[in-house]
């Protein structure tokens, strides 16, 4: 069951579309029920089932958008996150069961983020001709997702 919270610090699903919104992107409220409902996201409810958004919550949204912009269907993305979380527990618990389960979850992330990688160098290839064009009315979106696949790169190589 999930954690009832009282923390107005935290974000409404309103508050959350209107933020991504602002920052150009195209996302409704259906959506992140979707993605809950699907398992890629559990937002703490407040005592009358309100969804509350963190800030991890709101990383994780902004790591489903980017894999999708990359092409990865939700499937593929619930599949990442299941095995990077079967990942953190193996390494958090540190058991025999576990160790011998740690390379094969390694590889199985290391082949995603392989595509994942890939899917970025082919899309910063077309991106970068798009932006050679001048006055191309898609240059200003372009930017914002060169920022975006930059900033993904960077965390992919930590």
């Amino acid at each position: 069951m999930k954690k009832q919270i009282e923390d107005s610090k935290l974000l409404t699903i309103s508050e959350v579309v209107s933020d991504f919104r602002r920052k150009g992107f195209d996302i409704e409220s259906h959506k992140l029920r979707d993605y809950e409902k699907k398992g890629l996201l559990s937002p703490e409810r407040t005592s009358k089932e309100q969804r509350r958004y963190s800030d991890l919550d709101i990383v994780k949204i902004q790591r489903i958008l980017m894999f999708l912009f990359l092409g990865l269907s939700l499937k593929k993305i619930k599949n990442l996150f299941d095995l990077e979380e079967k990942l953190e527990k193996c390494w958090s618990s540190q058991n025999k069961e576990c160790s011998s389960q740690l390379s094969l979850l390694t590889k199985k992330i290391d082949n995603i983020y392989g595509e994942i990688i890939e899917k970025i160098i082919n899309l910063e290839g077309i991106m970068k001709e798009i932006l050679d064009v001048p006055n191309d009315p898609l240059k200003g979106n372009l930017l914002l997702y060169k920022g975006i696949l930059n900033s993904a790169v960077e965390r992919l190589a930590r």
